[in-house]
């Protein structure tokens, strides 16, 4: 069997490959507006709970996490008239989503950094 941390090492370098080889995309003011949105609910996420918590999840507990927002978009999008008032629930929870995702990212990037 493999080191474990062979192949993390391995996962790195090539992820870093395949970074580099990326070309540079600009991004329309729209799509920086819902970044930005995304960066400001990740940081107040992180001030509230820690990285310490995000990396104490279980796998289990991310997808309970991950359903949870998208349920609370998909109960934004079940509204037989959809408003103006809908459609802001709907960005705010799309942004929870987002950044709960993100921050699961990250704590697997530690996860892995740590085992390397």
């Amino acid at each position: 069997m493999e080191d474990p941390r062979t192949l993390i090492e391995e996962i790195g370098a090539l992820r870093a490959e395949v970074l580099a080889r990326l070309p540079h995309v600009p991004v329309s003011d729209g799509t920086q507006r819902v970044f930005d949105d995304i960066a400001a609910e990740r940081d107040r996420q992180r001030r509230q709970w820690g990285d310490e918590r995000d990396d104490a999840h279980t796998d289990l507990e991310w997808l309970t996490l991950h359903i949870r927002w998208l349920g609370r978009m998909a109960d934004r999008l079940m509204c037989p008239c959809p408003s103006p008032q809908a459609h802001l629930e709907m960005l705010h929870a799309g942004t929870k989503a987002a950044a709960v995702l993100v921050a699961h990212m990250e704590a697997i990037d530690r996860k892995l950094a740590g085992h390397a």
